[in-house]
């Protein structure tokens, strides 16, 4: 079972919101809105920080889960 439209874009604005990546919307593409998207920390500092707070309890700011 594939990744439907609304599951990917809710999970590519979950990580604009926590600033993990920049997408931007671009005129390039050919159908409706295309965006660029960019990582605006390495992988390895996102997990590295991911396996820092993965100790908290839910629902404090670092650790939110949904």
């Amino acid at each position: 079972m594939g990744l439907g439209y609304t599951k990917f874009h809710t999970m590519l604005n979950k990580l604009v919101s926590l600033r993990l990546i920049d997408a931007d919307l671009t005129t390039t593409g050919v159908h409706g809105r295309s965006r660029t998207i960019k990582l605006r920390y390495g992988a390895d500092d996102v997990l590295k920080c991911s396996a820092l707070t993965a100790h908290l309890p839910k629902g404090t700011i670092a650790n939110r889960q949904g």
